[in-house]
């Protein structure tokens, strides 16, 4: 056999062997990194409180990792496109959290929450439709948090408490989202790929079981916290755009994650003055 004929085996044998096990190292992080996040900010909520609970809440611990598993699948240009998906998708989730705070006043959780998809698809539906370059979608992201700054008032309401079999609960949604969002993506276009790792099944969640144990003014009070904490969110996916295009994949991740830290201190402090 001619020593090209040897090399080109090896080199077959090598990539399926690559191919069976980067399904298996991708699966682990899947199911791995997401629910610990979830964790992690679940049981900071129950021990600090709502406001640094909403700041934490607001880091891109659910959606970045799972646009980091497609950056590992797809590659930097991909997921720059996604990002910006995920990113106008604020807008979107502001809209979600309008929707179902207001409608928590005066209905029960399941109109509520049909309510408050239906206004996540529409505006999701038009964002799409309108296809925002990086610029827009930053503009869309903060108008939205905004908006839901405005619209939402504090209530002075006592602390609520979350079990540790909410908590478990919520692990397991997280893992259950990053891998519907990662299957999804073989067959959705990479926008709405980025749309659905915004899907606010987290949301859902915790607005339906806050709502049903401890009322609608409970509800109000942590969507407000995590728009605080969104505007990290927002920053972490715009620099993740801009650095994608300037470094590596783990640099560029590293990076966003390190500026999207910056704003929470600040919020806080300013917040703890008020």
């Amino acid at each position: 056999m001619p020593p090209n004929a040897n090399v080109k085996r090896k080199l077959a044998s090598f990539e399926s062997a690559r191919t069976m096990i980067k399904p298996s190292m991708l699966l682990i992080l899947k199911l791995v990194l997401v629910p610990f996040f979830i964790g992690l900010i679940s049981a900071a909520t129950r021990r600090f409180g709502a406001l640094i609970g909403g700041i934490i809440a607001g880091l891109p611990a659910v959606a970045g990792p799972i646009v980091y598993v497609l950056a590992l699948e797809h590659g930097a240009d991909y997921v720059r496109t996604a990002s910006i998906s995920t990113l106008a998708g604020l807008m979107s989730f502001s809209a979600f959290g309008i929707a179902y705070s207001w409608m928590a006043k005066h209905t029960k959780w399941p109109i509520a929450i049909v309510i408050a998809l239906i206004c996540w698809f529409i505006s999701t539906y038009f964002i799409h439709a309108f296809e925002p370059n990086l610029l827009a979608a930053f503009a869309l992201a903060i108008i939205g948090l905004v908006v839901a700054l405005l619209v939402l008032k504090v209530h002075e309401v006592a602390e609520s408490g979350v079990s540790n079999k909410e908590i478990i609960l919520r692990m397991v949604l997280g893992a259950a989202l990053t891998l519907f969002v990662s299957f999804a993506s073989g067959f959705a276009s990479v926008s709405i790929t980025g749309f659905l790792a915004g899907f606010p099944v987290f949301g859902t969640i915790f607005m339906v079981s806050t709502h049903t144990k401890f009322g609608a003014e409970h509800c109000a009070n942590l969507f407000r916290g995590w728009t605080w904490g969104l505007f990290s969110y927002a920053l972490f996916f715009a620099s993740l755009v801009i650095l994608l295009g300037k470094m590596g994949i783990n640099s560029a991740f590293l990076l966003a994650s390190l500026i999207s830290l910056l704003p929470g201190p600040i919020i806080y402090l300013a917040q703890k003055k008020r």
